[in-house]
């Protein structure tokens, strides 16, 4: 049979488009009010092949219907981005007359509808209007009820002239105010750029055109592509390896499936996706693509979900995220991510990244910055936090005093990826300092703490002695914890084989639980640039070995 994929280019044949039902249904529902709408989404997500669907949907309901005429005008900016809003309406028009004419016997002129040549400067928007209403009122005496649709492609592709911000303007008075509004829609196709002026708060096309976010494939929508046009013959254990690498993704399914087709399916192995994934890596640069615009935030916030390989775990609230990246801009990567499909957002306040062939590039490409994103102190503020422990504090501070310690702690726990503090957390066998929720999965050291673990301060000039040790003991037996932070400025009592140590030791020993001591000259080489990770885990040895 012919191969039914095409790995390179959008779908024109109505037979071969699958998905976006609901999308279909919005539109061509919607254009008959008439509403206009920005669909938006990433490269290669599929928004040329909706507009080719929605026109031979258009053109079809003509010849079921004859209450209402819809006129479907489609221009593509790709490769003819017209250089002034004289030539960008020239463009409509023409088309608009062309679509009449060929579809409809309309008998109208093209030179009759041409714009007068003027400069930019120049440029009437009334007398655009003036002609749109001339050809509405003509098309109407002969064919009744008319929608005009304006399905504009690639419309970033304007987004940098000189002229963008008028003829935004041009298109929202339109829309919104002249009469011809009544009979035209526009439905405008677009990435990013056309986001920022539809959809953001004070956008110019605000209230006056619906959003249509353009999402990769589901489950359900991937199995149809996949397994229709070949009739079922492909194996269903490779059609879900093919959702899951693909994660719906329009471009990843068509190339492997294409590769797939050109052996015999009921033949295909694991090894033959193997080699179209492969396939896929060496050809495709939409990965690339994709990449360019990753910022390095973005880079480093999407490697904090994407290494882990399990999807269950790749999971975290906004809070979460926030204390791993604390900056002002993380509100935007995450929208980025989330519009180039790479995540998801089961609710309002959480995210969880999408794990397949992008997911297992993305690891081996930049695998090399895990440490880096594994912690990432501020130094500036951690010495300042410093400087505020070793203050020498009256009596009357004493809070403060404790605050500060606290405060240190709370600043190089949360520097570390996966890890979130509470402070101060009030339990039935008392006060808990800092209790860390830990969801880091893949270090070394964290990965094998557990979920939780709880953390003291005393910001004292004398020892902790056995009695505060064996309380801090209980408490991490109590609530089963793997590892209690003790973080003491001048450290703790006794030996291996008495008192506070002695308590340490006999932890290990009887439960495999780790009490880790930091004290004053830790936090200083931490702050002289010493790996706060490698310590711990130098701690944790010299604890197991019983060198404490």
């Amino acid at each position: 049979m012919a191969n039914p994929f095409d790995p390179y280019g959008p779908v024109t044949e109505m037979e071969k488009f699958f998905g976006r039902a609901e999308y279909v249904q919005e539109i061509l529902s919607g254009i008959r009010t008439p509403v206009s709408y920005a669909v938006i989404g990433g490269r290669r997500i599929g928004k040329t092949s909706l507009l080719n669907y929605i026109v031979r949907k258009i053109e079809l309901k003509n010849q079921s219907s004859s209450d209402l005429t819809l006129i479907p005008v489609d221009i593509s900016l790709h490769g003819t981005t017209p250089r002034s809003r004289r030539a960008f309406f020239n463009t409509l028009i023409k088309k608009l007359v062309g679509c009449l004419n060929t579809q409809h016997n309309s008998g109208l002129s093209p030179q009759a509808f041409m714009l007068p040549s003027v400069s930019e400067d120049d440029f009437d928007l009334d007398v655009v209007l003036e002609l749109l209403l001339d050809i509405i009122q003509q098309s109407m005496a002969g064919l009744g009820d008319i929608r005009i649709v304006f399905l504009i492609d690639e419309i970033e592709y304007l987004m940098d002239k000189p002229f963008a911000d008028d003829l935004i303007s041009n298109l929202r008075h339109i829309i919104s105010n002249h009469p011809v509004r009544e009979n035209i829609s526009f439905v405008m196709f677009g990435d990013r750029y056309l986001y920022e002026i539809a959809d953001i708060k004070g956008s110019p096309l605000e209230n006056v055109i619906r959003t249509l976010q353009l999402r990769a494939f589901n489950e359900r929508e991937s199995f149809e592509l996949i397994h229709t046009p070949t009739g079922n013959r492909l194996e269903q254990n490779l059609a879900q390896n093919i959702v899951q690498l693909s994660n719906g993704h329009l471009c990843i399914i068509q190339h492997l499936m294409y590769r797939l087709v050109e052996s015999d399916l009921t033949l295909t192995k694991a090894i033959d996706l193997q080699n179209a994934c492969a396939d896929f890596l060496q050809k495709s640069r939409i990965f690339h693509h994709w990449l360019k615009h990753f910022t390095d935030l973005d880079k480093r916030v999407y490697y904090a979900f994407a290494r882990y390989e399990d999807k269950d775990s790749a999971s975290f609230s906004f809070p979460i995220i926030h204390s791993m990246f604390p900056s002002e801009s993380l509100s935007d990567c995450l929208d980025k991510l989330f519009y180039y499909g790479l995540l998801h957002k089961p609710t309002s306040d959480s995210y969880h990244a999408i794990i397949g062939l992008f997911a297992e590039w993305f690891r081996t490409r930049f695998s090399e910055t895990a440490e880096n994103l594994t912690f990432n102190l501020d130094l500036n503020a951690y010495n300042e936090c410093l400087d505020a422990v070793k203050k020498r504090y009256s009596r009357q501070e004493s809070d403060a005093k404790g605050k500060a310690l606290e405060n240190l702690a709370r600043l190089l726990l949360g520097s570390c990826v996966g890890l979130t503090v509470e402070t101060r957390v009030n339990t039935a066998s008392g006060e808990i300092d800092l209790l860390v929720h830990n969801q880091n999965r893949t270090h070394p050291f964290l990965s094998m703490l557990g979920e939780y673990f709880i953390c003291e301060c005393k910001n004292w000039e004398k020892k902790a002695g056995v009695q505060l040790i064996q309380t801090f003991v209980h408490r991490i037996k109590t609530f089963e914890c793997t590892l209690g932070l003790y973080f003491s400025k001048r450290g703790i009592t006794g030996n291996i084989a008495a008192n506070a140590k002695k308590e340490i030791h006999d932890l290990y020993r009887d439960e495999k639980r780790f009490f880790v001591v930091l004290t004053l000259d830790d936090l200083n080489s931490i702050g002289q640039g010493r790996d706060f990770l490698e310590m711990l885990e130098e701690k944790k040895r010299d604890i197991q070995f019983q060198r404490i």
